[in-house]
């Protein structure tokens, strides 16, 4: 998929019909010393020595023994990043759609050593949750309200105070709102 791709909701769609919802960053040494790490919070010595666990990480001399460390087929990989590298040369990616004109950190995939990181995709927040009166009361399948029963936060799920859109922190707010109002008022 395009790594760079802004819309979240095209992301998650891509990585839902992923096997297991789980995936691969491949990159090589000039992506990792580049600057900014793949991980915020480690330094670059830091995921070189988290790759000798060989455990979410790994590191090797050539893509065909990446490969074999990481249980993937040689051929198909080695594959992926010619036409990946081609791509880059060419400024075009007709699979994905990367858009190399606004991107200055896409590189190649070829100066050893090669690195790979088994991710899987998570959710931080979900926009389902317990349906609730206007006095937050939980309701049953009947829409009936559940006697003593209140909800608060984000177990009403996102949407019943964001619509469909999301942003980080934004979920705080109501909950200490309807929290308090809770308290103030039962």
């Amino acid at each position: 998929m395009n790594e760079d791709e802004p819309n979240p909701a095209i992301r998650e769609k891509i990585v839902h019909k992923q096997s297991g919802r789980r995936f691969w960053l491949i990159f090589d040494e000039n992506a990792l010393m580049a600057g900014t790490s793949i991980i915020p919070q480690w330094t670059q010595e830091k995921i070189k020595q988290e790759c000798q666990n060989e455990k979410a990480m790994w590191q090797a001399d050539s893509i065909l023994t990446l490969a074999q460390k990481i249980g993937l087929n040689s051929d198909k990989l080695k594959q992926t990043v010619c036409n990946f590298n081609q791509n880059c040369e060419d400024e075009s990616d007709p699979d994905f759609g990367r858009n190399f004109m606004n991107v200055e950190d896409i590189f190649p995939i070829q100066n050893a050593p090669y690195y790979a990181i088994f991710t899987y995709a998570y959710s931080l927040i979900t926009f389902g949750g317990l349906a609730t009166n206007k006095k937050l009361q939980v309701l049953n399948e009947d829409n009936k309200p559940i006697e003593g029963l209140y909800a608060a936060g984000e177990i009403m799920g996102v949407s019943s105070t964001s619509g469909d859109a999301f942003c980080g922190g934004m979920v705080l707010t109501p909950a200490l709102s309807f929290g308090k109002y809770l308290g103030e008022t039962l």
